[in-house]
């Protein structure tokens, strides 16, 4: 009875034991397998966290370059207005005063229309200006200082007497010869041509000495 009892008492201790390991053992998988699945939520929750931060920090530099691309082009439209007016103003500044210059070039001609022109007299074969000739320089001098932007031409004719060539080059100097007056005067050179025609161009015929006095003269033209 003895040993029966010791055998029972040993079979229930081992079968405690055996209950207790399986509990033990049941507990620590049951504690794994939490901590396990606390370790994946976490691990997911700071991948799902990253992410968020991930797509916050897309939508960011989206939204950043954007509006960077906006005021960029935004900027870029300003820019070109501002170019556009500029040109726009420079256009019309520039029409504007092209013609003040065109109104100016024609106010010029009438006033040297009407000057007597004819008056400007030589000595005969030379260029040396006559002094009678210097009152209608000095008109000259004085109107061309009224439109100081205009350029012109001090043109130089002759009569058809005597050789063509050596009548061209008597009316290249005689036209220098009153641009170079003018320029003593203060009236810039760089504003004045000076071109000779000698023969070429009569105004009236030469077989007359009016018609040959007419035809020897200095005319101004207005450079357009």
């Amino acid at each position: 009875a003895k040993q029966k009892a010791e055998q029972e008492r040993l079979k229930q201790e081992a079968l405690a034991k055996q209950k207790a390991e399986q509990e033990r053992l049941k507990q620590e998988a049951l504690a794994k397998q939490k901590a396990e699945q606390e370790r994946l939520r976490r691990e997911e929750l700071a991948k799902q966290k990253a992410e968020e931060e991930r797509l916050k920090q897309e939508a960011l530099a989206k939204q950043k370059a954007e509006q960077e691309r906006l005021r960029q082009e935004e900027l870029a439209k300003q820019k070109a207005e501002e170019e556009r007016l500029r040109q726009e103003a420079l256009a019309k500044q520039k029409a504007e005063e092209e013609r003040r210059k065109q109104v100016a070039r024609e106010n010029l001609r009438t006033a040297i229309s009407n000057l007597n022109l004819q008056g400007i007299q030589f000595d005969i074969n030379s260029a040396t200006i006559k002094i009678e000739s210097l009152p209608i320089l000095k008109d000259i001098e004085t109107t061309l200082r009224n439109f100081p932007a205009i350029e012109v031409t001090i043109e130089g004719h002759t009569d058809g007497s005597g050789d063509e060539v050596l009548n061209l080059a008597l009316s290249i100097a005689r036209a220098n010869s009153v641009r170079n007056h003018l320029i003593e005067r203060g009236i810039s050179g760089l504003r004045m041509a000076a071109k000779g025609f000698g023969e070429s161009q009569p105004i009236q015929t030469n077989a007359t000495p009016a018609g040959r006095s007419a035809n020897r003269r200095i005319e101004i033209k207005v450079i357009n």
